[in-house]
């Protein structure tokens, strides 16, 4: 009869080689898989990118020692980088309807759990048909056209307006630029501008557009969409994506209603 030490053992053993060899078969799923280094099961490549304060080189290294296409890991996620002029060409242009379509994401899957509209859409024929409708629309309010400068231009004179007011004093400039341009697009889809160092409504929208980026950006969150294990440890950053997400809604329907 076998001692409780050799069980346990044989478990670890066992369940070591598992992990191991799920590992070696989800790092090349298919045949002519591009080459790429080998990382830990489990982890992937994640610390050997973590670990490098200019994780850009990094990609760049294995971009000299694979070639401009190679593969690499985060978690159980696979990952083809694609660099150097010909591949990118090749990938985003002689061969765009192969590459078009939307990896899944965590994040996106909070924002937009229906992936409606166009950025977070899969490549289907209806995304197709909304991007050229959204498209012939917008020029047709003057988007890509010399009338579209005087919607800029006016938005400008305000800004310039808002920062004599200032008079000088050090400030962060970034939130007034964002509601500027905001703003522009605003006066296309609504028809009107909005006061945006007053109105309430309009800088409440911002703020929301403001915290669901960082919400959905966060690092927690990216590590919730490489380790899904994690994700019910999320619950206060899925909120706040969550809320977000409602409040930027009803923001806009009260304004196409």
């Amino acid at each position: 009869m076998l001692d409780t030490g050799t069980v346990i053992v044989s478990l670890a053993a066992g369940t070591i080689a598992i992990v191991v060899l799920r590992y070696v078969q989800a790092r090349k799923p298919v045949a002519n898989y591009p080459p790429g280094p080998w990382g830990l099961p489990i982890l992937g490549n994640l610390l050997q990118i973590l670990k490098r304060p200019d994780y850009y080189r990094y990609f760049t290294e294995l971009g000299e020692k694979y070639g401009s296409v190679y593969s690499c890991m985060l978690g159980h996620h696979n990952l083809v980088i694609v660099s150097g002029i010909d591949s990118i060409k090749e990938a985003l242009i002689t061969r765009g309807n192969d590459f078009a379509d939307r990896p899944e994401h965590f994040a996106i899957t909070l924002i937009n759990p229906q992936r409606l509209g166009i950025a977070d859409a899969y490549f289907t024929d209806a995304w197709y048909n909304q991007r050229h409708f959204a498209h012939k629309t917008l020029r047709g309010f003057g988007f890509g056209k010399t009338s579209f400068e005087s919607k800029i231009m006016e938005e400008v004179e305000f800004l310039i307006q808002h920062f004599k007011s200032i008079c000088g004093n050090p400030t962060d400039v970034r939130n007034f630029v964002a509601n500027s341009i905001a703003n522009v697009i605003c006066s296309i889809t609504f028809g009107k501008r909005f006061n945006h160092f007053e109105d309430p409504q309009f800088l409440e929208s911002m703020t929301c557009m403001r915290d669901l980026f960082m919400a959905a950006g966060s690092i927690i969150v990216q590590m919730g969409h490489i380790f899904p294990i994690l994700r019910p440890l999320l619950w206060k950053q899925i909120n706040d994506v969550k809320t977000s997400t409602t409040n930027l809604s009803k923001f806009l329907l009260e304004e196409i209603c």
